[in-house]
């Protein structure tokens, strides 16, 4: 869980107002009570996933790439989804937080993913 607490203290950087909902299979960090989610994490074992909205971008694919980050990009959902492992963050924290805050700017124009698998 220390790798979430991580992803949510750059989260909370970002906007002290940004917070996790823990739900059983995904933890959906939001601003308020608003509805729509600045991200979705899903801890496993030995990774996270974390999806997240963005527009596609090759400069994105090629930061990832070159990070080592295994990912891909969910055409239906418009949203990149990353499997971080715990030694990703140390190394790419700059990254991951210009990923969070492109999809803050973004505000919400992505359609919402559900939140069971």
């Amino acid at each position: 869980m220390s790798l979430v607490d991580a992803i949510v203290d750059i989260a909370k950087k970002i906007d002290p107002a940004i917070g996790p909902r823990y739900i059983k299979s995904s933890i959906p960090l939001k601003k308020g009570s608003e509805f729509w989610r600045i991200l979705t994490l899903r801890p496993k074992k030995k990774f996270l996933k974390m999806s997240l909205p963005s527009v596609q971008s090759s400069e994105t694919e090629e930061g990832l790439s070159a990070a080592d980050i295994d990912f891909e990009y969910d055409q239906k959902r418009s949203r990149y989804v990353l499997t971080l492992v715990a030694g990703d963050l140390p190394k790419n924290g700059a990254l991951v937080e210009s990923l969070i805050l492109n999809s803050y700017k973004q505000g919400g124009s992505e359609e919402e993913e559900p939140l069971d698998d």
